[in-house]
């Protein structure tokens, strides 16, 4: 995929999106966000994968007075896309697959609020789309990150793709475990290791390779995350090579009954308190300017 049917490919999303919300009867929905998650958004989609975004909406003021605006829905849909190559001026048609989570600006706000990885891939994720209220949230969204909570979060996470069920035959020297799930915790492994060491300096990068060359590891380790990274795009459900197997035992922390996070808890209450209280009279504001 060349950088321009990229850019093709995320105006359609967006115009598939809006379309969406329009034949489900939220045509006067506002979106103020949208951001690529999963593969895609990190970088590592095999041709195959679909795309997994999120979408911050504003529903009209009128919904929030009634209570008639869900939280957060999931839905999945596709779409049929057109390219063409240049040389042989042959057209090739793919179907986009969209996995889509959609979240209301109240409930963005508590994931804010929070610092909950919901709001982290909102923001830090590929974002395609976005607005002013949008980027007023982003700025928001810094200032209430906790590192301690993201890595609890992802800590959680990584032991769930350690304890996935393996396949059944365990004698092709990866015990089982595919490329897809390997890199996952890998990945997961990294973003740790870069929370651990930066704390609220700074937020890990959300791109796989960016992370992979911004984290504290060797070179060597660094090389050898590089080409799990190649398998999972090119192989995601084949077994891990052996020669990955060993570097993964020794690099991945394995599972515990209480996973000490290297974090300090900084935060304050009254600073929670009044970070809350101003995302409140923003989304008062946003509902009534967009009347």
């Amino acid at each position: 995929m060349t950088i321009d049917s990229k850019e093709e490919i995320h105006c359609r999303v967006v115009k598939e999106l809006r379309q969406h919300l329009n034949n489900s009867g939220r045509g006067l929905t506002n979106i103020l966000q949208i951001a690529v998650c999963g593969s895609s958004g990190k970088g590592i989609a095999s041709d195959q994968s679909d795309f997994d975004v999120k979408v911050l909406l504003l529903h009209p003021q009128k919904c929030y007075l009634l209570q008639k605006v869900k939280e957060s829905w999931h839905s999945t849909f596709s779409f049929e896309y057109n390219e063409e190559d240049e040389t042989d001026n042959n057209v090739t048609t793919t179907t986009i697959e969209i996995d889509a989570t959609f979240i209301d600006y109240l409930r963005m706000i508590k994931y804010i609020s929070k610092s909950d990885m919901t709001a982290y891939e909102m923001f830090a994720g590929d974002v395609i789309y976005t607005t002013p209220e949008a980027k007023v949230l982003d700025e928001l969204w810094k200032q209430a990150y906790l590192p301690a909570v993201l890595a609890r979060q992802y800590t959680g996470l990584l032991n769930l793709y350690l304890r996935k069920p393996r396949k059944t035959d365990e004698n092709q020297g990866s015990n089982g475990r595919s490329n897809k799930i390997a890199f996952e915790a890998v990945y997961l492994e990294h973003k740790l290791r870069f929370i651990e060491k930066h704390g609220t300096s700074e937020i890990p990068p959300f791109k796989a390779f960016e992370l992979i060359q911004r984290s504290d590891t060797t070179s060597e380790e660094q090389q050898w995350a590089k080409d799990l990274l190649k398998a999972r795009r090119e192989q995601k459900n084949k077994d891990v090579d052996s020669k990955h197997i060993e570097k993964f035992g020794s690099f991945v922390r394995q599972p515990t009954l209480g996973n000490k996070i290297k974090i300090v808890w900084d935060a304050d209450p009254k600073d929670r308190e009044r970070l809350r209280q101003q995302l409140e009279d923003m989304f008062l504001d946003a509902i009534t300017e967009r009347q």
